[in-house]
């Protein structure tokens, strides 16, 4: 499988993503069509703001793991900062499942950054 251009901000990504993973732009519909039978994603994690989203994407990211958002409907907005208000789901590839999955587990048991446990 090949990378592809984003056609805003000039990012080399896997052609198998529907996004851009540096500014989320959408991926034209011809890639889209062209490898939809390749994609085989799977829900990792329910994130219920973008602070969250980011940071999730961010250690995924870090771990060479490409992410894919399922961003809410538009039905509700933040009053606070204008984003869109909801569950916004990522999704990653089938293959990065389990690796996925277990990352976020060590770091969901991980004793906090002032703990006594981490020195």
């Amino acid at each position: 499988m090949g990378t592809i251009k984003c056609r805003y901000c000039g990012a080399q990504f896997s052609a198998k993503l529907l996004r851009c993973p540096e500014c989320g732009t959408r991926v034209r519909k011809r890639h889209v069509h062209a490898h939809r039978e390749e994609l085989q994603l799977r829900l990792v994690a329910m994130a219920l703001s973008m602070p969250e989203k980011d940071i999730i994407c961010s250690i995924l990211e870090t771990e060479g793991i490409h992410t894919l958002l399922q961003f809410p409907d538009g039905s509700g907005v933040s009053a606070l900062t204008g984003e869109p208000a909801g569950r916004i789901g990522i999704y990653v590839a089938k293959d990065d499942y389990e690796k996925a999955v277990q990352l976020l587990e060590e770091l969901k048991n991980a004793p906090p950054e002032d703990s006594p446990e981490r020195e």
